[in-house]
């Protein structure tokens, strides 16, 4: 039987913070992948998430009619995508995949810019439109469960959760260093940047550690609301948008990850996967955060990481206080998040996924 000869469709060539995609790619068989449509030829034809050049060619989507005899499936990645290249995945009869991601199932989102609607007033018929047509990839539980709300039928859904690597090393963790607390993703409002840091501060009143430091990696509309509570403080790090080189060697030398989620206060959203912080658990980090919405699905409370309260700043700082003075709770916690990586999250589980997909 002849392989898949698939058409990977998407936005950009992956920024940092898609380095999921760029992952994603990579798991496929060479001889599967025909060709990768982006909106427009980048500067550079290299991977801006590190060196590797793409696994396929790169081509234009106003390009990529010329490409539809050669392929037998095509899989564009965000709903609204898929919407504005409808001209394009009608002139084919090819199996069509869509893969939803969490901004573009937020039926109610608000642009963290303008607090103005995200999408337009016919979005939610428009997306049940494409299911008539494509299976629609959802990358979690909560994903899936937003498709349903909206009348997509569950046979028309694929349950498809992304993956990340297991480092080859392990940790051991210790109190014989400063401590550093990890926060990796967009400053945006449902990943709760700003509450991340009101939790830190009010965690070195409580009796954190001397010397232990928050380093916040990545970039987005909070980075102002950020800066303004950081301050002056010598604690806080704010590094902006980082590579996945940088992203590795962060997470290599954090002791705790932390978030503070939430349904975003302007955009609505909640956190659809959590790559940075399937990332971190697999990394052995101890991660607190609160259980917003994909993150029970990932974490279990005091067997992988400690919840709180969503909005309850003194109830993660006393939960950073606990974990900054006992390593061997974040040994346990970090160990079992490692193994709960391992069974359900690696590269070999989503390449399975994929390739079933393409039947």
């Amino acid at each position: 039987m002849p392989s898949p000869r698939l058409l990977w469709i998407m936005p950009q060539w992956p920024a940092p913070s898609e380095r999921w995609m760029h992952r994603m790619l990579q798991l496929l068989p060479p001889d599967h992948l025909h060709a990768i449509a982006i909106q427009k030829s980048p500067e550079k034809p290299k991977d801006s998430v590190g060196s590797t050049p793409p696994p396929a060619p790169l081509i234009t989507h106003n390009q990529t009619p010329d490409h539809l005899p050669h392929i037998t499936h095509a899989l564009i990645h965000y709903l609204p995508l898929a919407l504005k290249l409808e001209p394009l995945w009608q002139q084919t009869d090819a199996p069509l995949l869509v893969h939803a991601h969490g901004y573009d199932v937020t039926w109610n989102r608000n642009r963290p810019e303008s607090n103005q609607p995200h999408h337009p007033p016919d979005y939610e018929a428009n997306v049940r439109r494409i299911a008539e047509r494509a299976t629609l990839i959802a990358n979690s539980t909560p994903t899936q469960h937003a498709l349903e709300s909206i009348g997509v039928p569950a046979d028309r859904i694929a349950l498809k959760p992304l993956s990340v690597p297991i480092p080859t090393h392990t940790r051991t963790h210790t109190n014989d260093h400063p401590l550093t607390i990890l926060y990796l993703g967009r400053l945006i409002d449902f990943k709760g940047p700003d509450l991340t840091i009101q939790a830190f501060q009010k965690a070195k009143q409580l009796g954190l550690p001397h010397g232990t430091n928050l380093v916040l990696a990545g970039d987005g509309p909070l980075m102002p609301r950020c800066q303004q509570l950081a301050n002056d403080d010598p604690d806080i790090e704010l590094l902006g948008a980082v590579d996945a080189t940088t992203a590795d060697r962060l997470l290599q030398h954090a002791d705790i990850a932390m978030w503070h989620h939430q349904t975003g206060p302007v955009t609505n959203q909640v956190e659809a996967f959590g790559v940075a912080l399937l990332e971190a658990m697999a990394h052995q980090l101890p991660i607190t955060s609160t259980p917003s919405g994909n993150l029970p699905h990932l974490i279990t409370h005091n067997q992988t990481g400690l919840f709180t309260p969503t909005h309850d700043v003194d109830a993660q700082a006393n939960a950073l206080v606990q974990l900054a003075a006992d390593p061997a709770l974040r040994q346990r916690l970090g160990n079992a998040a490692r193994q709960h990586v391992a069974t359900h999250y690696t590269p070999d589980h989503e390449r399975r996924a994929i390739i079933q997909l393409l039947g």
